[in-house]
């Protein structure tokens, strides 16, 4: 971890490991309560299957069988990783010292984004970084809600060129190919598909964001400051990370999305 923490930010401290026993934020109490929900969903289709004598898909068995209160995950507070409710009072001095970009990626990222701008002949434009999680986000249904698709974000991109119409699209994702096909356009920059400390370095470097669910775009929100759009559906997940970000540092929720 601290190697791949090196690639991403300068002066990274960690804890010696006897000091791991006070911190206030722990991975394993989140880890059992989300083993602990999706071996409760499998023990609900099978029990749902069985009385009704019909073999559901891992998605239509949800919103067949389960009530709107089962659909959450329904971490506790203080499981949460990271914890914005803790952390809100501390991470501005933690983001000033701790949470600063490599030099070296740092100055990389930004001659990319210079070259890039240039190509598109906008003089200083507003920069706008969006972050599309596919892999495991991809517009399905999960836990009997509705995943968002294309419409959101470019929905959110129409919202970021009223407020902002000089604005360009910086855009990271882990399925490019997707991207391409779905928001090739003059104020789009697709470069993103790269390293992860690099895709994040690239967000970071924006002057506002558009992010989805999941925290690699939570990470990227923060660390570029200025305003952050996300889904309103991120109020049906309460406690998780991106829920959580998006209420204690009041971003803007997209609505109908």
């Amino acid at each position: 971890i601290l190697t791949n923490l090196d690639k991403l930010l300068d002066n990274v401290t960690v804890s010696p490991t006897s000091e791991l026993e006070h911190c206030n934020i722990s991975y394993w109490p989140r880890a059992r309560e989300w083993v602990g929900f999706t071996s409760f969903l499998a023990r609900e289709k099978a029990k749902c299957g069985k009385e009704r004598n019909v073999t559901f898909d891992k998605e239509s068995f949800v919103s067949s069988c389960m009530a709107e209160q089962d659909f959450h995950i329904n971490m506790r507070t203080g499981h949460n990783k990271p914890d914005w409710n803790l952390l809100q009072h501390h991470i501005l001095p933690i983001k000033k010292y701790h949470l600063q970009i490599n030099q070296n990626l740092k100055s990389k990222v930004q001659l990319l984004l210079k070259q890039e701008i240039l190509n598109l002949q906008i003089q200083n434009p507003t920069t706008t970084g969006v972050h599309i999680r596919r892999g495991d986000f991809g517009g399905y249904t999960r836990f009997g809600h509705q995943m968002i698709d294309e419409k959101y974000y470019l929905a959110g991109m129409e919202y970021y060129r009223l407020q902002y119409p000089d604005t360009v699209f910086v855009l990271v994702s882990d399925d490019m190919d997707w991207c391409r096909q779905k928001f090739a356009s003059s104020d789009v920059l697709l470069i993103g598909g790269n390293s992860p400390e690099e895709d994040l370095a690239i967000l970071a470097s924006c002057n506002h964001s558009l992010i989805g669910y999941g925290t690699f775009g939570v990470w990227g929100g923060f660390l570029a400051g200025g305003e952050v759009v996300v889904p309103e559906s991120l109020k049906l997940f309460r406690g998780t990370a991106s829920e959580t970000a998006a209420r204690v540092w009041n971003w803007t929720m997209l609505s109908g999305f």
